[in-house]
């Protein structure tokens, strides 16, 4: 038999020069310790000039964009209009002022085909915090009837009454669309992961992750002693080893392997048995981690 061949080309998204990436963190940290400390000096709100919606009503960037370019739009077209909560003169609604202390899916290709006939759904929830590697949390939902959402939602309070200028127009707003009325600025996260890396890179990312996967299956049908308990189409694998009481050595396994702190699956229960599951998520797994876990499975084998 063929040994299983590890996928190639790993694709992950860490920089590619960490000195120069550190530098510009520094710079960026330094850029918003500068915007807090002289917030005096700046108006509490200013509204947002219609160019600059234009510039940011622009699709998802497909190829990557340098991280300091990326900050640089970030100063100019973003953070000059913010809700102004962090200013000792913002007195509109209960919005906290911050601290220095707390400001320290997406598919390549080959996998769009899954998802044949999203398009017909009424609503779809998307976690950008994990194929997407934003930061967690960064959930979002999109809707096919925004006005049935908005009416679902919408709060009638008088303190919240909308104006056609000022700081409280612009309505719709967030807080409309949602149970939340108080909420962070998700989706500047997400911009920053969309601007900087492009969604042909997090594609192929997401796609590699799936290919990792196929490669753990791969190694388990290579081993007699392990099962495969579920077919592999995306990026989760559902095997165990096989033995006498299998769900308590399963259970104990990836207790183990949790406590020795290499690799880190979980566990679930497939047609009554207790399995081992393996998600890969994470855009620095590599072949060698995949190898790593199957090996410190089948080193807990009870028979050897």
């Amino acid at each position: 038999m063929i040994p299983p061949q590890p996928p190639p080309d790993h694709v992950d998204l860490d920089p590619v020069d960490w000195p120069a990436t550190r530098a510009q963190a520094h710079r960026m940290l330094d850029d918003v310790l500068d915007y807090l400390e002289r917030v005096r000096e700046r108006p509490v709100w200013r509204p947002i000039p219609e160019e600059v919606r234009a510039g940011l009503r622009e699709p998802s960037p497909r190829d990557p964009t340098d991280l300091a370019e990326v900050h640089r739009q970030f100063l100019r077209l973003i953070l000059p209009y913010a809700t102004g909560n962090v200013h000792p003169g913002f007195m509109g609604w209960v919005h906290g002022g911050g601290s220095v202390a707390g400001a320290l899916a997406i598919l390549a290709p080959e996998l769009a085909p899954r998802l044949e006939g999203i398009q017909r759904a009424d609503s779809l929830a998307v976690d950008f915090h994990k194929w997407g590697q934003v930061p967690y949390d960064a959930g979002f939902i999109m809707v096919r009837d925004g006005a049935l959402q908005q009416r679902t939602f919408a709060s009638p309070a008088t303190y919240l009454g909308r104006e056609a200028r000022g700081l409280a127009a612009g309505s719709p707003w967030p807080c409309d669309f949602g149970p939340d009325l108080s909420r962070g600025f998700r989706a500047l996260k997400t911009w920053f992961t969309l601007k900087v890396y492009g969604t042909a890179h997090l594609g192929a990312n997401i796609a590699y992750t799936c290919r990792l996967a196929q490669y753990l299956k791969a190694r388990v049908e290579a081993c007699p002693e392990l099962e495969l308990m579920a077919p592999v189409t995306l990026n989760i694998v559902c095997f165990r080893l096989r033995g006498a009481d299998p769900d308590a050595l399963n259970r104990r396994i990836v207790t183990e392997l949790q406590e020795a702190g290499a690799v880190a699956p979980s566990t679930t229960v497939l047609g009554g048995s207790r399995v081992i599951r393996a998600a890969i998520v994470n855009h620095r797994t590599q072949p060698r981690d995949i190898d790593a876990l199957v090996e410190a499975v089948r080193a807990r084998n009870p028979v050897c």
